[in-house]
């Protein structure tokens, strides 16, 4: 008790000029890593720091047993709203950046609420509440191993201003409310295999799929007319590479194609039937300057190589081909 007191003591000291009759000035960062255990004796901590205006605030709590990760175990964040006074004191929030927290449902509303001006929000290891994100202010938002304590439903994203966009570990299926028009790159990982914003990074000019189902990428693909780079990792190919096909359609301006690790199968035909070959399909990537393939080392590969033989380029060299890992590695560069 004695050296929790201190610790909230030393906090009021750091903190506040005492000494001055005027009010302390506002910070530019507050950072604070604790371990779980001790996250109530930082609460002092965590309202002086926000007392001061602070343009920057990280919050990180460990968690001492990595394999027990859950609500239990990750602390609530306490709520942005600090009575009737808290806009005042998040009115200068540019980043925030929380770790090991327990988001409740309301801080997707407090974002944009209390923090007009928030431009970066970083979450990491968070369990979260929130069904909708909202920020009419926000440019990048990075969601690294976090997911929903009770949601089974769709996390609705309205961050039309967003330039980076990075969700990865087990998010549900995400959707967005609008256009994102100043997206400059997007990374999203779901091993579920259920993508409802793909129509909503059109204007993405790099995309890094990773884990999706051919189904979810073959609904609604829009036209990328921006896109430069590629990735898709770990993917559901599907059909004589549909989905590879839709995107070599669909993205014309592509520079760079990166296909890691991805899933491929042929075409099923009935015998019975008559099967006319169709002609192949020159797809205008007229900016197209190499492709980077990944895949198991005796995999058959026929299709995946018919879907890139259409690919309308005058000079094909073969750069590098490398086995490592039982990994077959091949880049492929364009004239």
């Amino acid at each position: 008790m004695a050296q929790s007191y201190r610790f909230d003591n030393l906090a009021d000291r750091l903190t506040l000029h005492q000494a001055s009759p005027l009010p302390p000035p506002p910070l530019d960062a507050f950072r604070l890593r604790v371990f779980c255990g001790d996250f109530r004796a930082a609460g002092r901590w965590i309202w002086r720091a926000l007392e001061r205006s602070p343009a920057a605030f990280c919050l990180h709590c460990d968690n001492d047993d990595p394999l027990a990760y859950s609500s239990e175990r990750s602390p609530c964040f306490p709520s942005l709203i600090l009575h009737r006074h808290g806009g005042a004191y998040t009115c200068r929030l540019r980043t925030v950046s929380l770790s090991g927290m327990n988001l409740s449902s309301d801080f997707g509303d407090e974002v944009i609420a209390e923090c007009p001006v928030l431009e970066e929000l970083h979450l990491e290891d968070c369990w979260y509440e929130f069904c909708r994100l909202a920020s009419l202010s926000l440019k990048k938002l990075f969601m690294n191993r976090c997911g929903p304590e009770y949601l089974t439903g769709t996390l609705v994203l309205a961050i039309p201003r967003v330039v980076s966009l990075h969700i990865d570990g087990r998010p549900p299926p995400i959707t967005s409310e609008g256009e994102m028009p100043s997206l400059v790159s997007a990374s999203l990982t779901n091993t579920a295999g259920d993508l409802g914003v793909l129509c909503s990074l059109r204007d993405a000019r790099s995309l890094d799929l990773s884990g999706f189902s051919a189904k979810s990428l073959l609904l609604d693909v829009p036209v990328f007319r921006n896109m430069r780079n590629l990735v898709l990792n770990a993917c559901e190919l599907g059909a004589e590479c549909q989905v590879l096909r839709r995107f070599l359609r669909d993205a014309p301006s592509v520079e760079k194609l990166t296909i890691h690790n991805c899933t491929f199968r042929s075409k099923k035909r009935k015998r019975t039937s008559s099967y006319h070959e169709h002609l192949p399909i020159a797809y205008p990537c007229k900016n197209l300057r190499s492709i980077e393939l990944e895949f198991d080392e005796g995999l058959a590969v026929a299709e995946l190589a018919n879907a890139l033989a259409d690919i309308s380029k005058e000079v094909v060299q073969t750069i590098e081909s490398s086995v490592k890992e039982g990994k077959r590695r091949v880049k492929i560069s364009y004239q």
